[in-house]
């Protein structure tokens, strides 16, 4: 299979992948936090402007598209309740029983 030397690697592909998510983001948190001014003030008619579906519409397509997915919330660094399951991981580790098959195909504890 030929590659093409011009390609980008992964890690460039995923800073783009960070800069439009983020873009998408700032986008339609922008027009939904406006939105809530504009009702929270009663004003019916710049409600009704705000959003555009349009951005809405490419903003849902992209994370359709996105079969790379994003990584979960319980392996981000700095996570709490990831930091709790690597403690409780760490304070049991050695409260594993180890089982083994004997010659009868059983499963004996092992030690």
């Amino acid at each position: 299979m030929k590659t093409n030397k011009n390609s980008a690697t992964d890690d460039e592909l995923g800073v783009l992948h960070k800069i439009v998510t983020k873009g998408y983001t700032y986008l339609v948190k922008g027009q939904v936090d406006a939105y809530e001014v504009a009702e929270e003030k009663g004003d019916r008619d710049e409600m009704s402007f705000i959003i555009d579906s349009r951005d809405l519409a490419s903003a849902a397509k992209w994370v359709k598209d996105q079969e790379m997915g994003s990584l979960p919330a319980y392996e981000e660094e700095g996570n709490p309740v990831n930091d709790e399951l690597e403690e409780l991981k760490n304070r049991h580790r050695n409260n594993v029983i180890k089982f083994v098959e004997d010659d009868a195909a059983n499963l004996v504890v092992n030690g």
